[in-house]
């Protein structure tokens, strides 16, 4: 996924970014993406860039995180960032899941 693949991008050299998919519910799939990374003053208002002070155009990687939360919305998932107690980010996507048919 392009947070995934951000995370990865941006994380500092030699650090390490961890990546975990569990099944905490019934039809429910959560992904959990943690690095070690700057921590983000404002991690509500990542997917807004339209509402950052002054208005500017948003960046290619800005970009890639709004149409990724969008592809999450449409799949009736969501997506949610924070910032760690220590240091880096956390973002925990969940998703809808169904039993594969075999």
């Amino acid at each position: 996924m392009r947070q995934r693949a951000g995370t990865l991008r941006l994380a500092p050299s030699g650090e390490t970014v961890k990546i975990a998919a569990t099944a905490p519910e019934p039809n429910v799939l959560s992904i959990k993406i943690s690095d070690a990374g700057a921590p983000i003053a404002e991690p509500a208002q990542v997917f807004d860039p339209e509402e950052t002070t002054p208005p500017r155009e948003p960046n290619i990687n800005e970009l890639g995180i709004i149409i990724g939360r969008k592809l999450i919305d449409l799949m009736g998932g969501s997506i949610s960032l924070m910032n760690r107690d220590t240091v880096g980010l956390e973002a925990i996507i969940q998703l809808p899941a169904r039993p594969v048919k075999g």
